[in-house]
């Protein structure tokens, strides 16, 4: 269940060191989303855009059309538009807008003027381009949701706004392109005008994908008559645009000879057999993927690297077309949903997961507040366990409920993020039942195929403030870090030992051994940190017990393990060359506790991630739950506990935001 909390083209520098860009053209989704449309995950239900930042996405484009027909999903007033733009820069993701400067579909075989444009001469029309563009900008500049980027004109190849902006079979050529360049200056100064101080970067998106002869014809054109543009924009569907082979050489091609960032912002492939439409001379022999879930996952994943190896960094981003098109009553979807990247009962299909791995250096600075979920007097956030995964961090962690009777309820939930700044609400795995109390996850390893958490049970069935002594440790299994199997006792006691007789356990964490490849050691709460190990996660071998608090985590740095574990207060850390010896604390940790209101009563509970190899991230990440002097007084149970987050390059000098 869901916890509901709330080419002139300009010169620019290359990306290669920036954010690869990666999302689809999601301009039908509110409309799918209104005809009953549900998007899922692994049969979860959930928000497409989450959904799909999940999977890596971080651009999306929305289409806007003057004054839309509203015939089936031509619906993308400002209105609209800006409606969904909110909840594309609520995920932190970057906003592409494409304006059709139409009142239905501009495209290469269309674009007609809006109704209300129709009779103004070429002057008028200049300048009512130029307004409208502008009073968008603006509209979504007060709405705090400015675009990052602006596509003046959809697949405008032959031009727009025809006949006055129509590039072949009207007027004289050179005349009409004058005319054309025109009416593309005027929307461009428009965005400019309206965008101010803020740097909005100007696509010109034209469809010929895999034609390096019309991409040059279109280009040289725009430079002759000095039309500013930042990036070339170009639409690629094989089986109307040519072989991948034709569209890396068009890539190549055209970043040698206008030194511009290219963008593929239109692309599709379906998953299942369907008949789309075939360009001249066919184009069966493009499609040389299957036509499966995994041919297009495949397809997507060459295209991406195609994209990417782009000389000197310039390509900058895939982008699909409609990955919402699910079949929906009363709509007709294009291709009957076949190139969707939901299937026909809106689960997320594999090619989503091409989307991964191209993150920029993480920004540590966008962050404000080390805390990234806060306590109050009905939810306490505490013991939290993180892992890293396709880009992705997946936060685990104890969501304690104050009951109106006083007691409360443990339950595991959690959250995801790309970028440490925005989090998903948080998903609650477990049952809400003071009998179980199913809470304080350990951490998350790999193993036989499956990912295993661990995590206790704290029964306080008669409104006990701590578990009783019927706490133990469990794990579960999970296929996709969302769906968890039933939990599986750890016997770590050993099979012989009765559940009855193997005493009060809490807080397990789960250690691969460094030296004896297949060995694990667990580590738990119980007269100080006892440990156990096994070799299949079933059958335990007691193996003594060590001095330290609760909430312990273990980590390897070079040859050493490093303890965290929670004395009274703060983070205790202890070293060692082996598992089961270890000595006293080297250093306690309480980071900003004194600045910090929020965890002046305790600060405890640190999960430690190494990702000092991971490209994206290159530190130690630390997660750990702080709670306030009167949220413990209050709520003893809970103590309003906040989770929040700090990071270090050494494990010993921390950072956290604010820190300066």
């Amino acid at each position: 269940m869901v916890l509901l909390l709330a080419v002139v083209c300009r010169a620019m520098p290359s990306q290669q060191d920036e954010e690869f860009l990666v999302g689809g053209d999601i301009s039908a989704l509110t409309k799918i989303e209104q005809a009953g449309g549900v998007f899922r995950d692994s049969g979860r239900p959930g928000d497409a855009i989450e959904i799909m930042s999940g999977y890596g996405c971080n651009c999306f484009r929305l289409r806007l059309f003057v004054n839309p027909t509203n015939s089936n999903v031509v619906v993308n007033d400002l209105a609209y538009t800006i409606a969904l733009a909110r909840r594309i820069k609520a995920i932190g993701a970057k906003l592409l807008l494409d304006f059709h400067y139409s009142d239905t579909w501009a495209d290469p075989g269309h674009q007609s003027k809006p109704k209300a444009w129709e009779d103004l001469d070429f002057e008028s029309l200049e300048r009512t381009v130029y307004k409208y563009t502008r009073d968008c900008i603006d509209a979504f500049k007060q709405a705090g949701v400015l675009p990052d980027m602006v596509q003046p004109g959809n697949e405008i190849a032959p031009g727009m706004l025809w006949p006055d902006g129509k590039l072949y079979g009207v007027g004289e050529p050179e005349k009409q392109w004058d005319k054309f360049a025109r009416l593309l200056k005027a929307g461009i100064r428009g965005i400019e005008d309206a965008s101010g101080d803020e740097n909005i970067r100007i696509i010109l998106h034209i469809h010929s994908g895999g034609d390096w002869s019309k991409t040059k014809w279109f280009f040289d054109n725009i430079e002759k008559r000095d039309v500013p543009c930042d990036i070339i924009g170009l639409s690629y569907y094989p089986w109307w645009h040519g072989s991948m082979e034709d569209l890396q050489k068009n890539l190549q091609k055209s970043a040698e000879t206008f030194g511009k960032e290219i963008f593929v912002v239109e692309t599709a492939y379906p998953y299942r057999d369907v008949r789309v439409t075939k360009g001249k001379n066919g184009a069966d022999k493009n499609m040389r993927w299957p036509t499966t879930p995994a041919g297009q996952k495949a397809f997507l994943s060459e295209l991406i690297a195609t994209v990417r190896q782009t000389s000197k960094g310039r390509g900058i981003g895939v982008l699909w077309w409609y990955p919402e098109s699910i079949p929906v009553k009363g709509l007709r979807i294009w291709n009957g949903g076949a190139t969707a990247l939901f299937d026909g009962d809106g689960n997320a299909l594999p090619a989503l997961g091409a989307f991964g791995g191209f993150k920029k250096k993480m920004d540590f600075s966008q962050l404000t507040s080390p805390i990234i979920f806060r306590g109050d007097r009905k939810y306490g956030f505490r013991d939290p366990a993180a892992v890293y995964h396709d880009c992705v961090f997946y936060l685990y962690f104890t969501l304690s409920e104050t009951a109106a009777d006083g007691g409360y309820y443990n339950m595991t939930a959690y959250s995801t993020s790309s970028d440490l700044v925005h989090w998903t609400f948080p998903e609650i795995i477990t049952p809400r039942d003071r009998n179980l109390n199913y809470s304080s996850p350990g951490n998350i390893i790999r193993f036989d195929g499956k990912w295993i958490i661990c995590l206790q049970t704290y029964p306080t069935p008669n409104l006990e403030t701590f578990g009783t002594g019927d706490s133990r440790i469990w794990i579960m299994r999970s296929d996709d870090l969302k769906n968890w199997s039933e939990p599986e006792l750890l016997r770590v006691k050993g099979n012989d030992v009765p559940r009855q007789d193997m005493g009060r356990m809490i807080d397990p964490y789960l250690l691969a051994d460094a030296q004896e490849p297949g060995k694990w050691w667990c580590f738990y709460k119980q007269n100080g940190v006892s440990m156990s190990y096994s070799h299949d996660l079933k059958n335990w071998t007691y193996a003594g017990r060590a001095r330290a608090g609760e909430n312990v985590t273990v980590i390897r740095q070079d040859d050493e393990y490093i303890m965290f574990h929670s004395p009274s207060n703060g983070i205790g850390v202890k070293r060692s060359k082996d598992p089961k010896s270890w000595g006293a604390d080297f250093q306690l940790l309480t980071l900003g506790q004194k600045q910090w209101p929020w965890a002046q009563g305790r600060l405890t509970a640190a999960t430690v991630i190494d990702l000092t190899e991971e490209p994206s991230v290159g530190k130690y990440i630390m997660f750990f739950h702080g709670s306030s002097k009167e949220g413990l007084k209050a709520h003893r149970a809970h103590g309003r506990a906040s989770l929040a987050i700090a990071w270090s390059e050494d494990l010993i000098n921390w950072t956290w935001p604010g820190d300066n």
